[in-house]
């Protein structure tokens, strides 16, 4: 859902005005048609030339990743399990997203039309003799599983070796609180979608399983009710 918003709010005019006139599922198969077409003719070899600058060597766009849990970054094995455990969510979702109905074939058709590469809108000369791309390509399926679980690990270095070490010395500093915020983005995120401080590391409370919005859930439920007396007022009413 923050993905398609995302590209839907930062996308071209035209493109939105398509995504809500235009046949959805149709346009959908349509785009998912294409992109495979494109990966087969990779795979026979028609690829575009490096010097093209086409996406088909570009790196995708980003990286999905769970919270960090109750593990730090060792040589622990139960860490490295559940690492493989996001590697093999990131390649499913990442997936997902190139190919399945709400994701970027869906969403102003990725891979279901093409477009000339390093030319400004509407420049006729530039388009005739350009090379077109329809943005897909194998490194799409590739480049986010691999390079999200490395961005994931590095973020584990940083927290442990970095920010971690900033917290211990100032355990009460705001600032400190923001700094470990502003260098691990994803996690604050992440926090911030599960009831969380940004900066809340689930290893430093061990026994803390609840969000601070179910907590307050919760305390609203249990508030014995009052008794009241209701007042109404009726329009027109006479003696």
């Amino acid at each position: 859902m923050l993905q398609n918003a995302t590209r839907i709010i930062t996308g071209d005019q035209d493109d939105r005005h398509l995504l809500l006139n235009k046949p959805y599922w149709s346009d959908d198969f349509t785009a998912a048609v294409h992109a495979a077409l494109e990966r087969r003719r990779q795979c026979e070899g028609e690829l575009y030339r490096p010097s093209d600058a086409g996406s088909n060597c570009r790196v995708n766009r980003g990286a999905e990743r769970s919270t960090r849990g109750e593990l730090q970054i060792s040589r622990n094995r139960r860490y490295w399990n559940s690492r493989f455990r996001v590697f093999l969510w990131e390649t499913v979702y990442s997936t997902y997203w190139e190919m399945g109905p709400t994701g970027e074939t869906a969403i102003f058709n990725q891979g279901g039309f093409t477009y000339p590469i390093g030319c400004k809108k509407h420049d006729l000369n530039c388009e005739a003799t350009a090379k077109y791309t329809n943005n897909t390509g194998w490194v799409d399926f590739i480049i986010t599983p691999i390079m999200g679980t490395l961005w994931l690990l590095g973020e584990d270095a940083i927290d442990r070796y970095a920010s971690d070490a900033l917290v211990r010395r100032h355990p009460h500093a705001f600032g400190i609180k923001l700094v470990r915020a502003s260098l691990n983005p994803p996690v604050s995120l992440a926090n911030i979608l599960r009831g969380r401080f940004p900066w809340w590391r689930d290893y430093e409370h061990p026994n803390d399983s609840e969000s601070l919005i179910v907590k307050q859930f919760e305390r609203a439920l249990d508030v014995e009710l009052k008794e009241h007396g209701d007042l109404y007022l009726i329009k027109g009413a006479s003696r």
